[in-house]
């Protein structure tokens, strides 16, 4: 039973379009065909509320069986390879104990408390004192809206290494991307994105220009660790983008630009004068809300996305003020396992420039390991490293 809740809004002259469509709970994933225009789905709700100076409440803990290989059926596939992307209501990839420890691993790192004793790679914005209690949204006694980035928390949180370097997911990945021809799946970065109340839209973007592999492919599962309801600005999706050619692309300084659709309607615009693909019309933007505290969302790197701010804590007409919530996601990144540096390219990154030193085109097993094989012994011990967060069974 659908309980049909459609919103469509025009924007710049009609050309970009919000579709959402309300699913109870009790309807199967991804129910839609691949060859019409996605409607999004999402489970209905209701939201939960954490004060700023308090322990955060925790969301209501899934009931759903968890994500495994069996969800993606060959019309999964089609959908994900039509639409750029793919959402999986109801489906937790982590019980809720597990993304309790991981807000409060993010809570950790930005008091420079690391779990493992590293840092991560970097980490935009830290509190000075490791033993304010404050909860994200406050830094050193003061309420802040600066979004948080962390990359490679990973390396700071055991926590998340078993997340981001799960097998399971390496497997998901590699059928959804078709990329058992290359050998399986091989985990690259993984990055926070944590955004206070009031924290700002992030700038529509693709991830795959942010790499300097030989191969320009890269999947990226995002992980919510809140419920995204609509006022904390969910991840939302450009559908159909990933078959755009590459023009435009931005950089970081653009990542909180005053109009965060600017760029993918620049990009939409020039692909429209190129006339590459018949099929491209107007723009239109799917969204994750609804999408519940453990599920994921998986989109190619060449998908265009992006998120509204997180406007909890401040009340829209005719409505009062909502309970500040803080919007906290985790983004993991992988690539082909066969795949090697492009030595040039990754020169001219201050990212990526120490990974070849004197010319090395080698990927490093050590930092992005390969996490799933298509043929090997990736697959049989999957569900033993898994067993704990995710309940496989």
């Amino acid at each position: 039973m659908v309980g049909s809740n459609t919103t469509l809004h025009t924007q710049h002259n009609n050309t970009l379009k919000h579709t959402s469509q309300t699913h109870l709970s009790n309807t199967p994933l991804n129910t839609h065909l691949s060859n019409t225009p996605l409607k999004h789905t999402s489970q209905t709700h209701p939201p939960k509320h954490t004060s700023q100076n308090s322990t955060p409440t925790p969301p209501q803990s899934p009931s759903h069986p968890s994500l495994n290989i069996t969800d993606v059926t060959p019309s999964t596939i089609a959908d994900y390879q039509s639409n750029g992307y793919s959402i999986f209501h109801n489906r937790p990839l982590i019980d809720l104990p597990t993304s309790i420890t991981l807000c409060s691993e993010i809570e950790n790192v930005i008091r420079k408390k690391y779990e493992t004793g590293q840092p991560p790679t970097k980490c935009s914005s830290t509190i000075k004192n490791p033993n304010n209690k404050n909860q994200l949204g406050w830094s050193n006694g003061s309420p802040t809206s600066k979004v948080i980035q962390i990359i490679n928390i990973s390396k700071s949180s055991s926590a998340f290494k078993q997340v981001t370097h799960s097998p399971v997911l390496g497997e998901i990945v590699t059928k959804l991307a078709s990329w058992g021809k290359y050998g399986g799946c091989r985990f690259a970065q993984d990055q926070v994105w944590a955004k206070p109340p009031g924290g700002n839209a992030l700038t529509f973007h693709r991830d795959s220009p942010y790499f300097c592999f030989d191969r320009d492919e890269v999947v990226t599962v995002w992980l919510a660790l809140d419920d995204m309801d609509e006022e904390l600005g969910p991840l939302e999706y450009v559908i159909g983008s990933h078959r755009w050619e590459n023009s435009k692309t931005g950089s970081a300084s653009v990542f909180f630009d005053k109009d965060h659709k600017a760029l993918m309607l620049a990009a939409w615009k020039q692909e429209q004068e190129q006339e590459v693909d018949s099929r491209i019309g107007g723009v239109e933007i799917a969204s994750a809300v609804g999408l519940r505290t453990g599920c994921v969302a998986v989109h190619n790197g060449k998908c265009w996305h992006g998120s509204d701010a997180n406007r909890s804590g401040s009340g829209g007409k005719g409505k009062g003020k909502s309970e500040p919530r803080s919007r906290r996601g985790l983004g993991i990144h992988f690539v082909p396992a066969d795949v090697s540096w492009d030595v040039e390219k990754a020169e001219r990154s201050s990212l990526w420039r120490e990974k070849v030193v004197g010319g090395n085109s080698v990927v490093s097993d050590n930092e992005m390991p390969i996490i799933f094989r298509e043929r090997g012994e990736s697959r049989e011990v999957s569900f033993e490293f898994w067993r704990g967060l995710a309940r496989v069974k």
